[in-house]
């Protein structure tokens, strides 16, 4: 009975260490119109997302657009708003005027290269 015992457990360790460890990557996109524009971190700007072909992706809608990224194995995290302009006082003929941008986090599971890739493409930004 031992020997069976220590054979599962030494049979699961053989498991766990032979998996690939996975990273958690994150990315940053916002949402206007019908179109979706991300930030991997690699950038200072959102970039449109693309398909392989390297064509532009348009939305129906902004579930439609998170349903995607979905597909694509991402998990939206949060978001934070950023309000700008002048809500109060009387200016002209009318009332100050604000806009707003949301954006959205989103994570995913990588391999380990991927991970690594990503960090030396976000190093080579800040290096430069």
């Amino acid at each position: 009975m031992k020997r069976i015992l220590f054979l599962f457990a030494a049979l699961w360790l053989t498991v766990l260490c032979g998996m690939a460890q996975t990273y958690r990557i994150y990315a940053a996109f916002v949402y206007s119109g019908d179109k979706l524009k991300i930030n991997y971190g690699t950038e200072k700007k959102f970039r449109p997302l693309k398909n392989e072909e390297g064509n532009e992706l348009r939305f129906y809608s902004f579930p439609g657009a998170l349903n995607y990224l979905s597909s694509q194995g991402w998990r939206l995290e949060g978001n934070s708003t950023e309000v700008s302009g002048s809500s109060g006082g009387f200016k002209g003929n009318n009332w100050g005027a604000t806009s707003s941008e949301t954006t959205y986090i989103i994570s995913k599971e990588v391999s380990e290269e991927e991970a690594k890739a990503l960090f030396e493409q976000v190093v080579k930004e800040v290096k430069e």
